[in-house]
């Protein structure tokens, strides 16, 4: 395989292969020191995804609950999930938008033709964008992604698939995962390993793919011969014309490599600190809590066990042996009439805890397990109860308030990286193409329920707004400080009312010209009295 083109600095092959190692051996060695945190997360709140096994333990089917013994982590992080990927990428529901940027345009009031045009060919090109990724198995494969993203990080790939279907989309689990930060913050250089892969199937995922010399010969001798571990990855170059080096190597060799404009996998973080590349989320915050409620739990059921089956304190004489009786249904159990002071020989041990200390106790851990995870139903609070269409509303607002802060990075993380993946996948297939607008400014806007209650909340702000100036001011001078040219609009953007709806600027300001001339036209022939003036209220006058 040729490898030299575009190599630049890193020289031959066998630089490149080692410069490949080197970053990968660097980032997993930070990986590994999540290890135990990573372990836990899992453990806890989502165990049957959970691939942190001790060596030489991993198979399918394990039953890797056995020792969680309650299961509101569980439940909390699949309720959010549900609600994160419902309020940012939901399913057959065009989330994502180019829209054109104004601000960046001297004079828009001069131009407005041409960026209504511009935006007609954008929201087009969206629409058929779409329409490609709801066919792929994107919407399948991000919920697998937001699982990961609960306990902190996630990471997608989108490759290059077939012509009949585009995109191939994989989640990369977390123990598979290395990442290293670039300068700018984000994750540009990631690598993930595969084991056990069968020689014979890589190039159905790689299709480019050339065997060494090694992996040949262990072909022609076995057909279902495997490589034991193969590795995949992007290395960021950051002074280089492409500055992706996509890669798949194993231990003897370089299989497939090629530089990149646009980076194939996307890692983003739920939240992170400043001196850490791995993110932070939800679950690892609701740990203590977790960890707290489990035990409580396991200490409840060992009582309740020790008091449903309790044991007996027994006394030996030359009636009775407690050694060599069984305490069972229907026995009889002799006992001496004197000799025991009064006592039977049996007494059962008492009461081991206290129940309404625990419930209590159990009840509170919940309820923060459940607001970390951002799990809380309207129905959780007290003296609150919605109705269906009000619940919604009420839920996606607590997750907005609370997401909120945080919203910012998934969005540059995530969201942006995603559409232009798919974007320059599609342009460089030459199945769609992306529209060109001249020198006209484009930006991405990202829409979704999350999106939307923000939007409701600047319209409630606004309305809150308007009836307090005609309180103070009336409704007739208030109407002087509202722009009647661009408020409808405005407000049909918050609400995310498709902007086909709406009649253009132009036809608005026609339709109100029309009007005016209308009423003048009919004012100047009731001043000529060429016609009778209109009642106020027709259908209140009698019928002659």
């Amino acid at each position: 395989m040729d490898t030299s083109e575009g190599l630049g600095t890193l020289g031959t092959p066998n630089s490149m292969l080692e410069t490949l190692r080197k970053r990968y051996n660097a980032a997993k060695y930070v990986a590994d020191l999540w290890i135990p945190i990573m372990q836990a997360s899992f453990f806890y709140a989502v165990p049957f995804r959970n691939r942190y096994y001790l060596p030489g333990k991993e198979f399918q089917g394990t039953a890797q609950n056995t020792r969680v013994y309650d299961t509101t982590a569980v439940e909390g992080v699949k309720t959010f999930v549900s609600k994160l990927h419902d309020t940012m990428t939901p399913p057959q529901v065009q989330w994502g938008f180019y829209e054109v940027d104004d601000a960046m345009v001297d004079d828009p009031d001069e131009k407005v033709q041409v960026l209504q045009e511009a935006q007609l060919i954008l929201n087009k090109y969206m629409r058929q964008l779409f329409n490609y990724i709801h066919q792929s198995n994107f919407d399948v494969v991000i919920n697998e992604c937001y699982y990961d993203l609960a306990i902190g990080t996630s990471a997608l790939v989108i490759n290059q698939y077939r012509d009949d279907d585009p995109f191939l989309c994989t989640s990369i689990p977390m123990d598979k995962l290395a990442i290293e930060e670039a300068v700018n913050g984000k994750i540009e250089s990631w690598f993930r390993t595969w084991q056990n892969l069968k020689i014979a199937e890589l190039n159905t995922r790689w299709p480019k793919v050339q065997l060494t010399d090694d992996l040949v010969s262990d072909l022609l001798g076995n057909p279902d011969a495997v490589v034991r571990m193969t590795y995949e990855g992007v290395a960021y170059f950051a002074n280089m014309p492409k500055p992706y080096l996509y890669a798949v190597w194993v231990d003897t060799g370089i299989i497939f490599c090629e530089w990149l404009d646009s980076s194939p996998g996307i890692v983003w973080r739920f939240q992170k600190t400043n001196n850490e590349t791995w993110g932070r989320g939800p679950v690892m915050e609701a740990l203590p809590s977790i960890i707290s409620l489990n035990e409580m739990a396991r200490m409840e059921l060992a009582a309740a066990n020790l008091n449903v089956f309790k044991p007996y304190m027994g006394f030996s004489d030359a009636v009775f042996n407690p050694h060599t009786f069984r305490l069972e249904p229907f026995t009889i159990i002799p006992i001496a009439p004197i000799g025991s002071g009064g006592q039977v020989p049996l007494i059962p041990l008492p009461g081991s805890s206290d129940v309404n200390f625990a419930q209590l106790t159990i009840a509170d851990l919940r309820m923060q397990i459940k607001s970390l995870l951002y799990a809380e139903q309207p129905q959780d609070a007290v003296g609150i109860q919605p109705q269906t269409a009000y619940e919604l509303s009420l839920k996606q607002q607590n997750l907005a308030q609370k997401i909120g802060p945080l919203f910012s990075r998934l969005q540059q993380e995530f969201l942006e990286p995603v559409i232009e993946r798919f974007a320059h996948i599609l342009h460089t297939m030459g199945k769609l193409p992306r529209p060109k607008l001249g020198d006209v400014p484009i930006l991405f806007k990202y829409k979704s329920p999350l999106a939307l209650v923000k939007g409701q909340q600047d319209v409630a702000r606004f309305i809150q707004y308007v009836q307090t100036m005609q309180g103070i001011m009336g409704p007739d001078a208030t109407q002087v400080y509202i722009n009647p040219k661009t408020t409808p609009y405005l407000l049909a953007e918050m609400l995310q009312i498709d902007a086909r709806f709406l009649n253009d600027v132009d036809q608005v300001a026609q339709v109100m010209q029309d009007l005016q001339n209308k009423q003048s036209q009919t004012q100047l022939a009731q001043s000529q009295g060429m016609m009778p003036e209109q009642p106020e209220n027709p259908s209140s006058q009698p019928i002659q």
